[in-house]
């Protein structure tokens, strides 16, 4: 899972509709759903707000699965998209 997908996990289990979190993150609908679609690469301090509003920590958002069971850390790419 991506960061994205446990935005969106976490968002929808919450009752949550795009627009209600881009309301609590002061964002625009569409950004949240670019963001849950991996469109936008978020910095550590948007992370630990998304933390916040959805009741997670950082780590939960920025530790994913490697298909085999096993969870570690989600590389980043430098720049704006992921490679």
């Amino acid at each position: 899972m991506t960061i994205g997908d446990r935005i969106k996990e976490k968002r929808i289990e919450k009752g949550y509709s795009l627009r209600d979190l881009a309301q609590i993150m002061k964002y625009h609908h569409s950004t949240i759903g670019k963001i849950e679609n991996n469109l936008v690469d978020l910095p550590q301090s948007r992370i630990a707000q998304f933390a916040e509003a959805l009741g997670t920590t950082p780590a939960y958002h920025t530790t994913v699965s490697d298909g085999l069971g096993r969870r570690t850390k989600e590389k980043r790419c430098p720049g704006r998209h992921r490679c």
